[in-house]
């Protein structure tokens, strides 16, 4: 391990980075990027979870099992 990390040390290899390009190409930034992607999904998913709850909430007692998936799965068997 110690000599791992002086070869790391040695060469200034970032642990950051994906590989190492002549260039200086990392993928690092792409990494950022689908991580903030991530996250805008994660509050799009959010924000339709909290606004079909307050669609089901504002339209009452009406809609109790309204929605219900009623597919059976064979004979003598339900869905859940």
């Amino acid at each position: 391990m110690d000599r791992l990390l002086l070869k790391s040390r040695a060469m200034r290899w970032n642990v950051e980075t994906i590989g190492f390009s002549p260039n200086g190409f990392t993928g690092y930034f792409l990494f950022k990027i689908l991580l903030v992607l991530f996250t805008a999904l994660v509050f799009v998913h959010a924000i339709a979870f909290f606004y079909r709850s307050y669609l089901e909430w504002k339209e009452g007692e009406e809609s109790e099992g309204k929605y219900l998936d009623r597919d059976t799965l064979g004979r003598g068997r339900r869905s859940l």
